[in-house]
């Protein structure tokens, strides 16, 4: 047990300090020798190594690391005598209340108990803090690993005055580009077309590409020709379907993923994918234009379908591919889901009774 599992540089100071840190859960006179019986703490030391190594110089995924490993060992009979944590030097500054877990600027803590989306935001609430807002990609795989990878409500309700933005495609073969940028966390797409021709979608790095930058481009194909996905203008087909997807005079809506190099587009509301492509190296999406062949088209883009709680900015999101799909016009609260992807978001009934994970500033 002694290198690093993550991007540190072999030799490099790095290295030696996520050693170091990361030591003290395996050290034989450690604050937990006592659990070692009932644990072995190998995978939770090289997961606090690769955790380290891609967030030094913060120090704060040791503490993670190390009360999940604490939770491990209570959960087969050991136990750890004391407050760990003060005899820890880089988590005795870390103030949250006591079985709560820090990170970054907040205290987190998972809830086994089965309550209704209210009945949780009322538990968290009565506590002094709320359900979990996952503002960012590394929040969201430490909600996961703490939440041990069940089904939990997270803090986001649907918003019923979320609207659509209407664009119009002037069938001259030029793509049209939406006027803001997608924000730097948000990993998927909604949106319907009306039109009597083929449509297409880019989703680009740069807003100015030509035919040989690098994207993602579908073909939405209207009559018997075949609908693909390809990864520039002018580049192969990676995978494509030889049906039309495009339903004339009505709108069709689609929801389209780009997250963890999967880029896949399908029927909003349906299951299953119609144009499907894993990218090795995956293209950072900043810009999605849109246009129709030949005909006019009327693109509706879908908006904050879900807001958190907290009403903290929708700068980030996880949703399952074809999901939110508000099934019967009921699934108005949201929920981690694990059921496909770990990690991944899906809406659900808010009657339903499901764990949680409540968050509250540390103080």
């Amino acid at each position: 047990m002694d290198e690093p599992g993550g991007s540190c540089v072999v030799g490099s100071e790095e290295e030696a300090t996520a050693i170091d840190t990361c030591s003290d859960i395996v050290r034989k006179d450690g604050p937990f020798a006592n659990c070692y019986d009932f644990r072995d703490p190998t995978h939770f030391y090289e997961s606090c190594l690769a955790d380290l190594c891609a967030t030094l110089p913060s120090t704060e995924m040791f503490c993670f690391n190390a009360n999940q490993y604490l939770q491990a060992c209570v959960l087969n009979g050991g136990s750890v005598k004391g407050d760990w944590k003060k005899d820890v030097e880089y988590c005795s500054s870390v103030k949250c209340p006591e079985g709560y877990t820090a990170f970054k600027d907040s205290c987190y803590k998972y809830y086994r108990m089965k309550k209704t989306f209210d009945e949780s935001k009322a538990v968290c609430n009565g506590r002094g803090g709320h359900l979990v807002t996952i503002t960012s990609r590394a929040e969201n795989d430490f909600i996961s690993i703490l939440a041990e990878e069940t089904r939990s409500w997270i803090g986001a309700e649907r918003n019923y005055s979320a609207s659509y933005k209407t664009f119009i495609s002037d069938g001259n073969n030029s793509y049209t580009f939406l006027p803001e940028s997608i924000p730097g966390g948000v990993v998927s797409l909604r949106f319907g077309v009306v039109a009597q021709s083929s449509a297409y979608i880019i989703l680009s790095p740069t807003i100015n590409p030509n035919e040989n930058t690098s994207l993602y481009e579908f073909k939405i194909a209207a009559n018997q020709t075949k609908s693909f996905i390809r990864r520039c203008m002018r580049c192969p087909e990676k995978d494509f379907e030889k049906r039309a997807l495009l339903l004339r005079s009505q709108e069709n809506r689609f929801f389209i993923n780009f997250h963890d190099g999967v880029i896949a587009m399908g029927r909003y509301k349906k299951r299953g994918f119609n144009l499907h492509y894993t990218d090795e190296n995956p293209i950072a999406v900043k810009y999605i234009a849109f246009k129709t062949l030949g005909t006019q088209g009327t693109w509706n883009f879908y908006d904050d379908e879900f807001i958190w709680i907290t009403y903290e900015t929708w700068g980030y999101d996880n949703f399952r591919s074809g999901e939110p799909s508000n099934f019967n016009n009921k699934e108005n609260c949201l929920e981690t889901n694990y059921d496909f992807t770990p990690g991944t978001w899906n809406d659900h009934f808010c009657f339903q009774k499901k764990s949680f994970v409540c968050e509250m500033e540390r103080e």
